[in-house]
């Protein structure tokens, strides 16, 4: 099923999501954009899952000069580098915004799962580190690894979460070895990692999409990274 296709746009607490809701929702899949995304980047990513799930895709708040949106403010250069305290800014506002709206549709949102797109892989990751408590599943796809939140990983705040990482090894935008140091921090954070990486650029393959997807529809022991 096409989920875009029913989905809306909704603003709340000033910020726009576009939100799929099902007859009968039974969990939350958030999506998280990249760079210069918006809300309606994501969702090839949420056609063919859980047909149960809530899917909700928020905007990023800063708009990027020549088109598109950003978890930080444009005048920051480089896609990695944010401070510690932008970004816990962010994290608070984003959490805020996926609780407030989830409750006030009556959907209780802990714990969920989300998948998150390069920058939007980053915020999911640091969410994970940061709010160990919030998200069960996710998916983290071209992503890297940024601060506020590594300082946790001793205290193996993911021991029995289980995490889906893809990268291509081509990707001229993230290089391959942030997205490995990532799924070893997540590892040294006490998560297992379903580790996927193809002759791809700044994308995901076909087989590691594939991939994804059964890790979110089936019901399988986590495996250790290669």
């Amino acid at each position: 099923m096409q989920v875009a296709n029913n989905s809306r746009v909704v603003v709340f607490q000033d910020c726009t999501i576009r939100i799929y809701l099902p007859e009968k929702p039974e969990r939350l899949l958030v999506l998280i954009h990249g760079y210069k995304g918006d809300e309606n980047s994501m969702w090839v990513f949420a056609n063919g899952l859980n047909e149960n799930y809530c899917i909700m895709a928020p905007r990023a708040p800063h708009q990027v000069s020549d088109g598109g949106f950003s978890w930080r403010p444009s005048e920051v250069d480089s896609l990695g580098q944010m401070s510690r305290e932008s970004v816990l800014i962010q994290l608070s506002n984003l959490v805020e915004v996926i609780e407030g709206y989830s409750g006030s549709i009556g959907l209780n949102s802990k714990p969920f799962d989300m998948i998150g797109f390069s920058q939007g892989a980053a915020l999911v990751y640091l969410i994970a580190l940061n709010h160990p408590g919030l998200i069960e599943k996710a998916a983290i796809l071209g992503g890297f690894s940024a601060g506020a939140g590594s300082e946790t990983i001793k205290d193996k705040p993911l021991e029995g979460k289980h995490f889906f990482v893809a990268h291509g090894t081509r990707d001229d935008k993230v290089p391959l070895e942030q997205s490995k140091l990532m799924a070893n921090l997540l590892e040294r954070a006490g998560a297992k990692i379903t580790y996927c990486q193809d002759d791809v650029g700044h994308k995901v393959s076909s087989r590691c999409l594939r991939a994804m997807k059964s890790y979110f529809t089936e019901s399988h022991n986590p495996e250790e990274r290669n």
